[in-house]
């Protein structure tokens, strides 16, 4: 019960925070301009208070919003979040966990991978980590080249 009651309270504190746009849009995520103003150490409390739930749900829901903030403050000092993020991409409950966790620690490794996607706008967190997916595919395969020799 107190578990539960405290994911409530971080959930509560997240949302008012970084939470859904209140101004009738249809985008997952705050308006970036929401994100400026936003206290990064309040906001971590709640992220990690979330992902360290044994509810997949809200896991995901506190990765998407965390891989979101830093997209919009890449400034922001996530590191740490990283170690429940490490935890869940190695033990997650669900493949859709430990896979939104994986995104999640490139991003804070490697930011220039993603560079531009903020300023996207995405109804859904699946629409998210879609497209930064397709982008680590890109580059890390190469398919934006379409180079299949290497030079010499």
């Amino acid at each position: 019960m107190k578990t539960t009651a405290a994911v409530l309270a971080a959930m509560l504190a997240m949302g008012s925070a970084v939470g859904h746009a209140q101004d009738g849009s249809t985008e997952y995520f705050a308006a970036p301009a929401k994100h400026r103003s936003v206290d990064i150490e309040k906001a971590q409390s709640a992220y990690k208070c979330c992902l360290q739930t044994e509810n997949p749900g809200v896991q995901e829901s506190a990765i998407a919003h965390l891989v979101w903030l830093k997209m919009q403050r890449p400034e922001a000092d996530l590191s740490p979040l990283r170690e429940c993020l490490d935890r869940l991409a190695v033990a997650g409950a669900t493949t859709s966990v430990r896979y939104r966790a994986y995104l999640a620690t490139l991003l804070l490794d490697s930011p220039v991978i993603f560079a531009g996607l903020e300023s996207n706008s995405f109804t859904t967190d699946e629409e998210l980590f879609s497209a930064m997916t397709a982008r680590l595919q890109k580059t890390l395969l190469g398919y934006g080249e379409r180079r299949y020799v290497r030079e010499r």
